[in-house]
């Protein structure tokens, strides 16, 4: 990430090049792993995707994906030395903004080794209040997004399609298995568990 906002005309000159020479329809932009936005980054973030769009045209598709935590979502909002201004409205009107409704809670993260929900559609008002427990949800994500001024039909909403496993939980019975004590390993592996899954309503 640090290298395209660094060096935006090298990147937006490359991905258009990559567009033309396999004819694809458009740019998913995913920034991985940073998570917080720092400085000017958030400004630059919407300059680039604007940047893209026009050298891509009106009919490319154009997507930036956003995790859910509005910790992450205000970093992108009040970058820059002028306070929290319109960057995640402006950074819709070039591009849909594609929610990462996963990975909120996996095992290898840091944190109270506490079981939850990977994808929480809703918030659960059983969630524990614990130091360093996200209570995140993709409907918080939402309505802080609209709220700064972000159209709903400029957002999208991943999924996951695979699920964490937790070893060694004290009491998977109770309350489904969430919010349980589980053993934290060295190695956690994703996507090879067959574990049933709820979201919380």
């Amino acid at each position: 990430m640090n290298h395209a906002l660094a060096h935006p005309v090298r990147f937006v000159r490359s991905v258009v090049a990559l567009v033309s020479a396999y004819h694809l329809d458009g740019v998913d932009l995913d920034f991985e792993p940073n998570s917080f936005f720092f400085g000017d980054q958030g400004r630059q973030l919407v300059a680039l995707a604007d940047a893209l769009r026009g050298a891509l045209g009106p009919a490319a598709f154009l997507s930036v994906e956003l995790p859910t935590d509005w910790e992450t979502l205000r970093s992108i909002e009040c970058s820059g030395t002028h306070g929290c201004g319109d960057n995640l409205a402006a950074l819709a009107r070039v591009a849909y903004l594609s929610l990462m409704g996963y990975a909120v809670h996996a095992p290898s993260y840091p944190g109270p080794a506490i079981t939850a929900n990977d994808s929480n559609l809703f918030s659960d008002p059983n969630e524990p209040l614990l130091a360093g427990f996200d209570h995140i949800s993709d409907v918080q994500a939402i309505d802080y997004l609209t709220f700064l001024g972000v159209p709903p039909n400029r957002l999208l909403l991943g999924f996951p399609a695979f699920t964490e496993r937790y070893a060694g939980v004290t009491h998977p019975g109770t309350r489904h298995g969430l919010f349980q004590p589980f053993e934290r390993s060295s190695r956690q592996n994703r996507g090879r568990g067959n574990l049933p899954r709820r979201a919380p309503v």
